[in-house]
């Protein structure tokens, strides 16, 4: 699973190689600017030394010079052992920085005039000049050849020099060209690695971004109230794990939803059964409260009727007084006492049938 850490931790590296790549690089580059900047310096150098060669001849026909002239032959000869010596030493240096064929002919030319003019200065005109015994034509002649060969060491090393002048030069183009390759390469890989590490960048910030919008439209739903959305995500990294999990929430809280409207319509039910349950108990109630008046209707009737049976049983008391009193009237006394015994009756029988009429409505 390609994780949010591990796409960063690949940004990173690319990153760091990035750098070490242009550091490598640059560290050749200053190493090859280094060298042929040393190159150069040293073609400089060779370039003075071979000019100064280039003047050993002149220098050792002054001293040939002054030996024609004064004839101090101890003090010159001391002076031309170490101007020779001096000179030697230029042109093994000259002959040592000498890389090319056509250099190293043009130092043979010159060790072959310096030895023409040592040898002729040594062999032929030093012993003329200290027997004295020679002509000025002969040592005219002589010094014409040595002039000849002073000229020609100074051509041949002037080609010499010449040469490394032209190399220093390019050597300098060179290292011009190595500085803008240099700065060009890491210019270049430094911009791959930019563009490289933008689009990784992008690619990482996509990917989030995809996720976080699909969570957050997913929780706008939500919160709206729609239960049946699902985050679609494509990658597999933190944030499509954390929007799996709020999918599995989200159905989770769907069946939730669902026992708890499922509960709600038992309850309704059982609601609208307890209604019709109260409706009964309150018809019940109503006409237990009508039986109860009916009772108390009927418990006035008894009541009145139990007065006109006192009524009646006190007029028969009455009657019987008066019967006992008078016993003429004796006989109207019991027809009375009988009819009034009768409506006794009567008047019992009504009380009975009352009294069942309540028993039924009570039952």
């Amino acid at each position: 699973m390609a994780t949010i850490r591990a796409k960063i931790i690949m940004n990173m590296a690319v990153m760091l190689i990035t750098i070490a790549v242009i550091v490598t690089l640059e560290f050749r580059a200053i190493a090859t600017l280094g060298r042929m900047q040393d190159e150069g310096a040293q073609r400089s150098d060779a370039a003075v030394l071979a000019k100064e060669a280039s003047m050993g001849g002149l220098a050792l026909y002054r001293v040939i010079a002054d030996a024609e002239v004064n004839r101090d032959l101890e003090r010159i000869l001391k002076t031309w052992q170490a101007k020779k010596a001096e000179v030697l030493k230029n042109l093994e240096a000259t002959a040592a920085i000498a890389d090319t064929a056509e250099e190293k002919r043009f130092v043979a030319a010159v060790k072959d005039a310096v030895a023409a003019v040592i040898g002729t200065f040594e062999q032929k005109m030093v012993p003329l000049l200290r027997e004295g015994d020679g002509t000025v034509q002969e040592v005219r002649a002589l010094d014409r050849q040595i002039e000849l060969q002073v000229q020609n060491i100074e051509s041949e090393m002037d080609k010499v020099t010449d040469s490394l002048v032209r190399e220093m030069r390019q050597a300098d183009r060179d290292f011009d060209a190595e500085r803008r390759k240099a700065l060009f390469e890491g210019v270049m890989i430094g911009l791959a690695g930019v563009l490289l590490q933008t689009g990784l960048g992008i690619m990482l910030l996509k990917g989030i971004m995809t996720s976080v919008n699909a969570i957050r439209a997913l929780l706008t739903a939500v919160s709206a109230g729609d239960l049946t959305r699902q985050a679609e995500i494509g990658t597999r990294d933190e944030l499509a794990e954390t929007a799996r999990e709020f999918n599995g929430f989200v159905l989770n809280l769907q069946d939730m939803v669902r026992q708890i409207a499922a509960t709600a319509h038992v309850v309704v039910a059982s609601s609208e059964r307890l209604s019709s349950g109260a409706e009964k108990i309150a018809a019940a109630a109503e006409e237990v409260a009508q039986q109860s008046a009916t009772v108390a209707t009927a418990g006035e009737e008894m009541s009145a009727t139990s007065g006109d049976i006192a009524q009646s049983c006190q007029r028969a008391s009455e009657g019987a007084i008066v019967a006992s009193r008078s016993a003429q009237d004796g006989a109207q006394v019991v027809e009375t006492t009988v009819s009034v015994m009768g409506q006794i009756s009567a008047r019992v029988q009504e009380s009975s049938r009352t009294v069942e009429r309540l028993g039924e409505r009570s039952d």
